[in-house]
């Protein structure tokens, strides 16, 4: 048990890194990494492996990842009101329309964190 990270309540999914486990994040008290390994606790042990890197630096580099996804997740819900206002004041058009999509996919891909391969983090 090398480095932990605890959490709150917060809507983040994390999906593992063979895309077999998806976690909801409020509900995990630890992620752990130990050597290169991730993996999470749920209530007294410990619940699945979520993602398994060559290094301990690769597994604490994508660790650090989660903790940006998490911090850009709870940005989310302090500007959706912000954006829906705006696009209620804004002209119906099919330009606006697409806009807001874009937008709704782009906030709706913030809440999954994709565990990353290994080869994808740089050690």
């Amino acid at each position: 048990m090398e480095q932990k990270s605890k959490q709150g309540g917060h809507e983040m999914l994390i999906r593992s890194q063979n895309k077999e486990v998806l976690v909801a994040f409020e509900f995990l008290p630890d992620i752990e990494v130990s050597g290169g390994v991730i993996s999470v606790r749920r209530d007294i042990g410990w619940c699945c492996l979520l993602g398994e890197y060559s290094t301990k630096a690769k597994a604490i580099k994508v660790l650090d990842m989660i903790q940006e996804a998490y911090a850009d997740a709870e940005l989310i819900p302090m500007t959706v009101p912000n954006i829906g206002k705006m696009f209620q004041e804004a002209p119906a058009s099919k330009e606006n329309e697409l806009l807001a999509e874009a937008i709704g996919k782009a906030l709706m891909n913030k809440m999954v964190f994709q565990m990353p391969e290994d080869s994808e983090v740089e050690g």
